[in-house]
């Protein structure tokens, strides 16, 4: 048996694929510490913003598909 089929047996039968495994949440708990999180009224004013612009995009696509609903309804060659 060569070492490349031993070291794929290992990795994931228990042996390295663990050790990485647990490495990694490590490393992503690390990061996680160095992130610079919004402050409460920051995180208010973001949540508003998105909300507002999510409604505003919502509204212009529905006026818009309305129009084009209505134009298409109005074609005499369209209505059977």
């Amino acid at each position: 048996m060569n070492m490349l089929s031993i070291e794929k047996r290992n990795r994931f039968s228990g042996g390295i694929f663990e050790v990485n495994i647990f490495k990694f949440f490590r490393d992503v708990s690390r990061e996680m510490k160095k992130v610079s999180w919004p402050k409460g009224p920051e995180l208010v004013s973001y949540t508003v913003t998105v909300i507002a612009t999510v409604a505003f995009v919502a509204v212009f696509f529905a006026v818009v598909d309305l129009g084009i609903t209505q134009l298409l309804n109005n074609l005499p060659f369209v209505n059977n």
